[in-house]
C-alpha cells in the first residue's frame, strides 16, 4: 500500500505539470537527466543492500532452533524478487538514460512521450522501493519480536504443527 502511495505521488507530479508540449517535454527531459540518472543509480544500489541484507536474514532465520512458519519464508522471496525487479528496471532505465537522446531529430519530435515515460518509470520505481522497504521492515519486526524476552512472534510454528526435521529435507 504504501509503495502504491509513493507511485500516486510521483503520478501526482506529473499531473502537476500537466500537458506538455514536445518544446516544454524537451525542456524538462534535460533538467530532469541528472536527477533521474542519480535515482536510477541509487534504486539499483538500493536493491542490491537490500538483497544481501535478506541473505543475512535468512541465515539468521536458518540459525534458530524454531521452526519458522512458510509465510515468513514466502515473504523473503517475495521481498527478494521485487528487488530482483528493481535493480532490473534502475539498471534498464540507466541504459536508457544513456542514450544521448537530445542528439537524435526522431526523439526531437516525441520528447512528450519520453518525458511521461520517463517520469512514469521514475514514480513507479519509486512506489516499488518504498514498498520494498516497508515488506522489509515488517519482516524485521517480526523477526526481533522473537528475541524479545517474554513475547511471541506470528512467524513461529505451534509445537503441534512442526513436521518432523527429515520431512521438509525430503520435500
Amino acid at each position: 500500500m504504501g509503495g502504491a502511495i509513493a507511485a500516486v505521488i510521483g503520478f501526482g507530479g506529473m499531473a502537476l505539470v500537466g500537458t506538455v508540449s514536445s518544446y516544454e517535454a524537451e525542456r524538462l527531459v534535460q533538467a530532469a537527466l541528472p536527477s533521474l540518472r542519480f535515482l536510477a543509480s541509487t534504486l539499483a544500489a538500493a536493491g542490491a543492500t537490500i538483497m544481501a541484507l535478506m541473505l543475512t536474514m535468512l541465515s539468521l532465520t536458518h540459525g534458530q532452533d524454531r521452526d519458522f512458519k512458510p509465510s515468513h519464508y514466502h515473504r523473503l522471496r517475495q521481498v527478494s524478487t521485487l528487488c530482483s525487479v528493481l535493480i532490473a528496471g534502475s539498471v534498464l532505465l540507466l541504459l536508457f538514460l544513456a542514450i544521448p537522446i537530445e542528439e537524435s531529430d526522431t526523439v526531437q519530435r516525441a520528447y512528450s512521450y519520453v518525458y511521461y515515460g520517463l517520469s512514469a518509470a521514475a514514480a513507479t520505481a519509486t512506489g516499488l522501493l518504498v514498498a520494498i522497504v516497508m515488506m522489509l521492515n515488517y519482516a524485521i519486526r517480526n523477526l526481533v519480536g522473537i528475541f524479545v524476552p517474554g513475547a511471541s512472534s506470528d512467524l513461529i510454528q505451534a509445537e503441534e504443527s512442526r513436521e518432523p526435521v527429515g520431512a521438509r529435507r525430503r520435500s
